[in-house]
């Protein structure tokens, strides 16, 4: 009838420490129908024996609700509730079904259960205190859907306990340059930017940004390996598909880049002219758009012929476009290109750091948030180091003072 599990052995010790705490208790029971009845979760403090065992206890003193999703998954965080730090919790999970006459209480089995804890930065918080903060800066929207981000710091702040902010930068791929970086003045705790403006801070040797070293894999139709970094798709209007086979064809097109800093719009197809033994001449004119989206755009109304985006923007904005983007080709893919970095302020607590990093490499694990991320088409998140952005460098080196920059109407 009770079911008894294990909490984790080192959330205990933080928390006997004065850490400040929280647990996740995670329920999967098999899914209801049924709009007559309502299911609970029974909980017994646990340092005492379930309600049923211990003089004078009552299960009104032990019921907490959970909500119930489609495949019968429930979940809910205790944070301060430092009863729920101790070596064993006792659950019962019931149905309360409603009759004519009287409701009653069926037990319901369960398939999975579990019990994740995590202490967090503050020492000594109460409830009268303020959670501590978590800033958040995001320069990859509008190409990247900001809910995307939204996602991500709503899981954080479950996960690690703070009160969590996202700030939505849209000016530049990274840390704008007619003023302090948000690192150095220490106005954010972690960042979301490109994998150029991120080598722009190491050679700045910026004192602040740190690599937090973890990155996102996204679903692409190259990335059958599941690897990290990205791609630039090539685009075309539908239209222009018997003419054009492949990107030699190109040559003399109208052509639409984001701006003369993106890898995946500008440095990498200067690479590839590079390479095929062409130079910037081989378009004939060259749009700036400002930014992956604008490029579509510019594409699906034959304002240009051609382009270069960032592929996880075409895939994830496809949706939105005209006809769901069916006149929308991709001629050709490159990469993948060093993955997106994620930088923290490397003032942030040692601890907080880890567990940011430690909840963002399950993230995918937990059905939940496993599959909100996969509507973005983010498949998981796994370790990343600096050494990745070497070939952001030698991709940069090659093309050194060459440009698409001329802009025509």
């Amino acid at each position: 009838m009770w079911k008894e599990i294990h909490t984790n052995k080192k959330t205990v010790e933080c928390c006997k420490a004065g850490y400040d705490c929280m647990a996740k208790l995670v329920v999967v029971v098999p899914r209801t129908d049924d709009s007559s009845s309502s299911t609970f979760c029974s909980i017994w403090s646990p340092s005492h024996h379930p309600p049923d065992l211990q003089a004078g206890g009552t299960a009104d003193q032990a019921t907490s609700f959970f909500h119930q999703t489609d495949t019968g998954f429930f979940w809910k965080t205790f944070r301060n509730h430092r009863q729920w730090f101790s070596d064993t919790v006792f659950i019962r999970i019931s149905k309360k079904v409603r009759r004519s006459q009287g409701d009653q209480l069926v037990y319901v089995s369960v398939r999975e259960l579990r019990i994740e804890c995590s202490a967090h930065l503050r020492l000594g918080l109460t409830m009268t205190h303020p959670r501590p903060k978590l800033r958040i800066i995001t320069y990859m929207c509008p190409s990247h859907p900001v809910e995307l981000y939204e996602l991500i710091m709503q899981y954080l702040e479950e996960e690690t306990g703070c009160e969590a902010s996202l700030l939505y930068e849209s000016r530049g791929p990274g840390p704008l340059s007619d003023r302090v970086d948000p690192f150095t003045d220490n106005s954010v705790d972690m960042g979301f930017l490109t994998a150029s403006a991120y080598v722009k801070l190491l050679d700045a040797q910026n004192n602040y940004a740190e690599l937090l070293p973890v990155t996102a894999v996204f679903d692409h139709p190259k990335n059958t390996e599941g690897v990290r970094g990205y791609y630039s798709d090539v685009i075309i209007h539908v239209d222009g598909r018997k003419h054009v086979k492949e990107f030699l064809d190109l040559r003399g097109c109208r052509w639409a880049y984001s701006d003369e800093n993106s890898l995946s719009a500008s440095t990498v197809i200067l690479k590839t002219l590079k390479e095929l033994g062409e130079n910037s001449s081989f378009f004939g004119n060259t749009l700036r758009s400002g930014s992956h989206l604008n490029s579509i755009h510019m594409v699906l109304s034959k304002q240009a012929e051609a382009a270069a985006v960032d592929a996880n923007t075409l895939s994830c904005n496809k949706k939105y476009l005209p006809g769901g983007g069916k006149d929308i080709q991709v001629l050709y893919s490159i990469g993948p290109l060093p993955p997106y970095p994620i930088v923290v302020n490397n003032r942030l607590d040692r601890l907080l750091k880890e567990n940011i990093l430690q909840a963002l490499l399950k993230m995918q694990q937990t059905r939940l948030w496993g599959s909100r991320l996969k509507k973005f088409g983010l498949l998981k998140f796994v370790p990343n180091n600096k050494d990745n952005y070497q070939e952001e460098r030698e991709i940069q080196d090659a093309v050194k003072n060459v440009s698409l920059g001329t802009r025509y109407y």
